[in-house]
């Protein structure tokens, strides 16, 4: 097997491994008294999963936002306790996944085409 087609099956295991891990996820309940729940995101036709954030009781308020966006290597995971921190104080706290982290949209990933190997 040329050196092409192993960097090939291992991006493709990769990309698989992480897709099982974002499907296996275990659920996640907020804090009392914070509203959260799934939302999604469309980039350039891309959907992104994000996860918004507020205080129960400002539920259906308009709200100050903050948008949040993990650093290379994270997920809207390593974003939640600081996103219930902003809701606490009142705004409303979105986080999101890039492409390629946590749970987005995957088929819309495209290294290169298998024929052009």
């Amino acid at each position: 097997m040329g050196r092409m087609r192993r960097t090939v099956v291992t991006v493709s295991v990769a990309l698989l491994a992480v897709a099982a891990t974002a499907a296996a996820q275990v659920r996640w309940d907020p804090p009392e008294g914070i509203d959260w729940r799934a939302a999604t995101i469309y980039s350039e036709g891309t959907r992104l999963a994000a996860e918004v954030f507020s205080l129960e009781a400002n539920s259906g308020d308009r709200l100050p936002c903050v948008l949040m966006a993990h650093g290379w290597g994270g997920t809207v995971r390593g974003l939640r306790r600081d996103a219930v921190v902003f809701a606490r104080e009142g705004y409303l706290a979105v986080a999101f996944d890039y492409r390629g982290w946590g749970r987005p949209d995957f088929s819309a990933l495209t290294l290169f085409r298998f024929n052009e190997l």
